[in-house]
């Protein structure tokens, strides 16, 4: 899982240097084994730390973090962006579903990027959880069975 993590945020690190934010990745554990598809995984952490960096303002802090709880490994995004409404969390994983407000309008995507992240998910028998708050940010946490 470590591997995995650290390949994303290589691939996103530029995003983050260009719009001066601060990524910052917290491993508690050295080691955690998950049998998945490598690629996909990866894909959805790609995903999460894109959208935390599009959906936040220029110098602000993401957090992508990696635990170990009972069974589970947990990578959880954590950013200080625009925020969801609970409204809107409920449509959030629908193909093509993209918030629409001034500001959102104006930023790149197909709507696809989380609808992708959940069917990758749901093919780990996983899971994915929000937190969210308009004008405070969100917290994105998938869930994976650890090999036993």
């Amino acid at each position: 899982m470590i591997q995995i993590v650290h390949k994303a945020v290589s691939s996103v690190q530029y995003q983050f240097m260009m719009k001066k934010q601060k990524l910052e990745v917290v491993i508690a554990n050295d080691t955690i084994d998950i049998f998945a598809d490598e690629k996909a995984v990866e894909s959805a952490i790609l995903n999460l730390l894109t959208n935390a960096s599009k959906y936040s303002c220029e110098e602000s802090k993401t957090i992508l973090s990696v635990t170990k709880v009972n069974n589970n490994a947990i990578v959880e995004v954590i950013d200080n962006g625009r925020g969801i409404s609970s409204e809107d969390l409920k449509k959030i994983f629908e193909p093509f579903v993209r918030l629409r407000d001034d500001v959102t309008r104006k930023i790149e995507g197909t709507g696809l990027g989380l609808a992708i992240v959940k069917h990758i998910m749901d093919e780990h028998c996983g899971r994915i959880e929000i937190k969210s708050e308009l004008g405070k940010g969100s917290s994105f946490s998938l869930y994976f069975k650890i090999d036993q």
